[in-house]
This record gives C-alpha cells, structure tokens and sequence, in this order.
C-alpha cells in the first residue's frame, strides 16, 4: 500500500474479505473488549460504528449496550447483507446495518453516544472530512474513536 487513500475499498464485493474480516475480529477479540473498555459501553447507549464491514464488532458491541442500538454503516453491499444475516443467525435484536457513505451519513447531528471507526480512515478520500462528519453524528459530550491501525509497524 501507497500510503495513499483509495477511491474504492479494493476488498469490495468480494466473499473472501467477508470470511478475513470475521476471522480478523475474532482473532482480534481480546483488543476490540479493550477497545470497549476504554470506550465505557454500557448499556442503553446509541453507537455508530461507520465502515463495519460484515458488522463483526458491532455485533459484540450490541451484546454490551444491549437494550441500546448499535447502527452499522458501510459502503459495500455484500458486508451489508452479510451483517444483517450473521446479526440474524445470533438472534441479536438492537442492531440495524444500512448502505452508507462514512463521508455522508444520513443520521441527525448528535445522534450517537459513541461514533467508531475501526480500520476505515486509510481507505477514504479526505480522512478529515471523515472524522468530521463522524463528530457531527456524535453527541456533545459523546465520545468518537477511530482506529488507524491494529498494531505498531
């Protein structure tokens, strides 16, 4: 990689990155419960998470903010599906995927307690456009986190 942003996530469409996302979050698994302590879920709180992929972390975040929502965004139609049929399969009921645009979300400014973008930011035209609209979705006092990388290169 170029360090430079890319039109098109290149991973797109394609059931390969659905099957190395999963795997990647369940590797991950101990890192994204840090990840939620740090970010102080508990229950009843709205979360975005823009850019979920196949909806891996969102799902574990719905198990912590249960009775509240989770609302996962991403660009890609096929990690949509996928997320709402994995969602679906583990029976979890306060969460909703939609196609979306992290640089162009349809929700109300202050929508979110809490707004995280988790592996995004590297794939977007504008990172601070992006970060931007993320604020704007967040409530006043809420919290926005986003994750650039996964370890120290």
């Amino acid at each position: 990689m170029t360090g430079k942003p890319q039109d098109k996530y290149v991973h797109a469409g394609k059931i390969e990155e659905v099957i190395r996302l999963e795997a990647q979050a369940k590797a991950f698994g101990k890192v994204i419960e840090k990840e939620f302590e740090i970010l102080g879920l508990k229950q009843g709180m709205k979360v975005l998470d823009a850019g979920c992929g196949t909806g891996a972390v969102a799902r574990k975040m719905a198990a912590k903010v249960s009775p509240g929502e989770v609302y996962g965004i991403d660009i890609d139609s096929l990690f949509i599906s996928e997320a709402k049929k994995l969602a679906t399969n583990e029976g979890i009921k306060n969460i909703v995927f939609e196609l979306g645009d992290v640089d162009d979300l349809k929700q109300s400014d202050g929508t979110f307690d809490v707004s995280y973008c988790r592996l995004v930011l590297m794939h977007v035209k504008n990172p601070v456009k992006t970060v931007s609209e993320l604020k704007r979705v967040t409530k006043k006092g809420g919290l926005l986190q986003y994750l650039t990388t996964m370890m120290e290169e």
